[in-house]
């Protein structure tokens, strides 16, 4: 049955003080639990199989890691279905297109935090309704379509604005599709709250669940070509998105252990202090989440559970600090005729009224 789900239950800490855990249960698509082989498993291993029987697990990790694992899960299953329905309708039925734009607006500057998870709900949604009674036997024709295997990602393929070269500006609707939602996980991973998710302890729980990790690397090109080119209008919005996707790569390369990074040279101290600092001045451009993640990474990245996650706060000094946290907005942004006209309309000109005026030379 395509309706089928399972739930799996994981410790979670209900008294930090008196060390008390309780089981937390998230409900996961069968479907979605079979991109890892751990959960398959387990799943397999259940005498009930998701029948509404017992929970699976529990399992030994931490309760508020996996909504992380299920975030990269369901993006993973998008990529088997886009090669089911590519398989049978051609590239005029691919999701590049869709899978692409969330992204784009999953790193753009926005109100609340988004996610893809209300994409992949949607999708699922849409062929559920149309497909009704054979919507079982279209998730088995899916589960026939190999996603990529494997603990590493090739170094030959990379983000499309985490490459190395500063000139090409690229776009997501060129990119490989794999990248494409690999880029959306580590987008999603970054604008999260940097002490609870740490991007250290997540990746510790994809290798446990043996799914594949996205590859970070630390390069800096697209950054550093938006940060030479923001005060010029027009090269500035030409490299903005490759510059808001790379931001997110930057923030999670702040934290993570230097050999966990790719193959690209990693930037020095000061070239990252002022990455940093143009970054956090820019919130017309760079979101605030991520402005905070990398504001959390440099002064430390002291999870919840007192570990360390910065690799790069012990480079910096206390007066690199007083620096980053007392610096101000570059892109402020102009005011609207809307605001303008109303300003303008409180009050009267300076010269109206019987009082006298001076002006003082």
């Amino acid at each position: 049955d395509g309706k089928r789900r399972s739930a799996v239950t994981l410790p979670a800490l209900r008294n930090r003080r008196a060390g008390q855990t309780t089981d937390e249960i998230f409900d996961v698509e069968d479907f979605v639990l079979m991109e890892s082989p751990t959960l398959a498993a387990l799943h397999w291993a259940s005498p009930s199989q998701g029948q509404g029987g017992a929970p699976l697990g529990p399992v030994r990790r931490s309760a508020k890691l996996f909504p992380a694992l299920l975030v990269l899960l369901k993006l993973r299953w998008l990529l088997r279905l886009n090669k089911a329905i590519v398989s049978l309708g051609g590239q005029r039925c691919s999701l590049h297109r869709l899978i692409a734009g969330a992204l784009v607006d999953i790193c753009s500057v926005q109100m609340h935090a988004h996610s893809p998870i209300p994409m992949f709900q949607a999708v699922v949604e849409a062929f559920q309704s149309r497909l009704q009674a054979a919507w079982p036997y279209f998730l088995a024709f899916v589960s026939t379509h190999e996603a990529r295997g494997g603990l590493q990602l090739p170094s030959t393929e990379q983000s499309w604005a985490s490459g190395s070269s500063p000139g090409s500006t690229g776009s997501p609707q060129g990119a490989p599709l794999a990248q494409v939602a690999d880029d959306i996980f580590v987008a999603w991973l970054a604008q999260q709250d940097g002490p609870r998710v740490s991007a250290t302890e997540a990746m510790a729980d994809l290798e446990f669940y043996q799914v594949r990790p996205p590859l970070i690397t630390a390069g800096t090109a697209k950054l550093l070509a938006w940060h030479k080119a923001r005060d010029a209008p027009g090269t500035r919005e030409r490299l903005k998105k490759a510059a808001q996707v790379q931001a997110h790569y930057f923030a999670l390369t702040l934290e993570l252990p230097r050999e966990s990074k790719g193959e690209e040279q990693e930037t020095t101290s000061d070239t990252t202090l002022e990455l940093a600092l143009s970054l956090i001045a820019s919130p017309k451009t760079f979101n605030k989440w991520v402005c905070l993640r990398i504001m959390w990474a440099l002064e430390g990245g002291i999870s919840e559970n007192g570990f360390a996650n910065g690799s790069f706060a012990d480079r910096f000094g206390r007066e690199e600090f007083s620096v980053l946290r007392n610096t101000t907005t570059h892109d402020c942004g102009g005011l609207s005729s809307a605001v303008l006209d109303k300003l303008r309309d409180l009050h009267p000109p300076r010269l109206v009224g019987p009082a006298s005026r001076f002006l003082n030379f």
